[in-house]
């Protein structure tokens, strides 16, 4: 319907020198198998980092929780170094935050001005995969 919009959690790997997009994703709910996905594709189309930096979001480190996330597993199983940031130190992964900062602005709706996050709905789950861009 005409002037309505859907809030989505925007997941991108950024590649640490270029700062290249190297995948991006949008969905109303992201799950941990969500981020594991983008991980695969970037890597299938950009090659395989030797070391992931990330936030403790819940969908990338269970390490708060005492257990690992599939990503955790996927990063073990391929030998690449996963590292993550300070907690509340959102200066560590400057570089993303900068983008997801700049994307965000990008994407506003005309005349409708840029916010802090709404609620997070958790309702059912968006079946239809990944959009990759």
């Amino acid at each position: 319907m005409a002037g309505e919009f859907t809030e989505v959690e925007i997941g991108n790997f950024i590649d640490d020198y270029s700062r290249l997009c190297l995948a991006s994703t949008a969905l109303e709910v992201t799950t941990a198998r969500d981020v594991v996905d983008v991980f695969r594709f970037a890597g299938e189309k950009w090659g395989l980092p030797a070391a992931l930096l990330t936030d403790n979001g819940c969908v990338f480190t269970a390490w708060h929780r005492g257990g690992a996330t599939v990503l955790e597993y996927e990063l073990a199983q391929l030998g690449i170094e996963f590292r993550h940031s300070r907690i509340y130190h959102p200066q560590t992964c400057g570089k993303v935050e900068r983008f997801h900062q700049t994307l965000k602005i990008f994407l506003q709706p005309m005349g409708r001005k840029p916010g802090p996050p709404k609620g997070r709905h958790r309702g059912p789950r968006n079946k239809k995969p990944p959009t990759m861009l």
